[in-house]
């Protein structure tokens, strides 16, 4: 791998994790550190995508992506953008080349977070506490039994942090176990999997999930 490519991402150093099975390696990454070199870093593919998006969406995905890239290729020896990066059919991403390496990507508003394990599935999810959104309804449509009720005895404040905790458990959960959001958006609640919450910046929550199989 060249020098460009090596530094084309400037990381900042990864949290270490502790998870059952050993340690999972999280960065939370801002958007707002993309630059246009960073296109370079993408395949021909993640372009046309980043091209096709509005502009605060496209510093995410390319920064993520970006980033991604970057990790990836430090551990499998090559240039980010030949890291043959591939898709299940519920659309968690994969290397077949990687071996154990096991990674979830997940990103809102102005930051993108990435967890990196080598043992079993790992699921990552980060989202902002959205004041506006309605979540007793939500929690009443979505949530296990008695979790709107509960909402309901809260300050609209704490109501929300509730909800979007418990949203980004779920979601990181439904990533570990390689299932789409519209398992959860049909009720089902994650099962098999061990979470646990993560530090994030000021206004935002973030999970961590690993698989027990």
């Amino acid at each position: 791998m060249d020098n460009a490519s090596r530094s084309a991402v400037r990381l900042p150093e990864p949290a270490r994790i502790d998870i059952p099975s050993g340690t999972a390696l999280v960065w939370t990454i801002s958007a707002r550190l993309v630059r246009p070199e960073l296109l370079g870093v993408l395949s021909e593919d993640e372009r046309t995508v980043a091209n096709a998006l509005y502009a605060s969406a496209r510093c995410r995905f390319v920064i993520g992506r970006a980033s991604l890239r970057t990790i990836l290729a430090e551990r499998l020896f090559m240039r980010p953008e030949s890291v043959p990066i591939q898709f299940t059919p519920n659309g968690k991403p994969f290397v077949e080349a990687s071996g154990v390496l096991e990674f979830s990507v997940s990103h809102a508003g102005d930051w993108v977070a990435i967890a990196l394990t080598t043992d079993r599935p790992i699921g990552i999810d980060i989202e902002c506490i959205r004041m506006d959104v309605p979540v007793i309804p939500l929690a009443a449509r979505f949530g296990p039994s008695g979790f709107a009720d509960r909402l309901a005895s809260k300050s609209p404040d704490e109501a929300a942090i509730l909800y979007w905790t418990w949203w980004v458990s779920q979601e990181a959960a439904l990533k570990a176990c390689g299932e789409r959001l519209t398992k959860l958006l049909s009720g089902s609640i994650a099962r098999g999997v061990d979470i646990m919450p993560l530090p994030a910046p000021a206004g935002y929550v973030a999970a961590l999930a690993t698989s027990r199989s």
